[in-house]
């Protein structure tokens, strides 16, 4: 599990944002967990979603190429499916209110940075790779070291 922070047009959030990095992870996703405050889920090389089995409603934002947010869908419900979103690519999804909260809109920038370099550095080596492989060609921070996606 990856854990990094968003920012919205390069300002902190302090939202802490966890990556589903394979197909599986993206599959559950917050199936049967508890409502969660602080944190959101990026699904890469996503453009649809479902709800099944959440207890807890969510918003969900979608990302285009440049990372730009292209639809936002607030308090989306449990138990539906969201068919493919045209020129989405990726799809983030927070504690409903937290778009409206960190006022996210249409046409803003979503960046991921690391949490710390200090659990960037404590990362193993395989932990590290996979990291930067799931980054890579995303326009997303990969690490402290990175540049930032202007």
């Amino acid at each position: 599990m990856h854990i990094h922070y968003l920012m919205v047009n390069k300002n902190h959030t302090g939202l802490r944002i966890e990556v589903a990095e394979n197909f599986s992870k993206k599959l559950i996703g917050w199936m049967n967990r508890k409502p969660v405050v602080d944190e959101g889920l990026m699904l890469f090389s996503c453009n649809s979603i479902h709800t099944f089995f959440m207890r807890f409603n969510i918003d969900v934002v979608f990302l285009n190429a440049r990372n730009q947010v292209v639809k936002i869908l607030p308090c989306f419900t449990p138990w539906k499916v969201i068919p493919p979103v045209l020129r989405a690519i990726n799809v983030l999804e927070l504690p409903a209110g937290k778009a409206q909260e960190h006022s996210i809109a249409v046409g803003d920038t979503l960046t991921l940075t690391p949490l710390t370099k200090q659990a960037h550095a404590s990362l193993s080596p395989h932990e590290e790779a996979e990291m930067r492989s799931a980054f890579s060609g995303t326009g997303y921070a990969q690490g402290p070291s990175a540049p930032s996606a202007d």
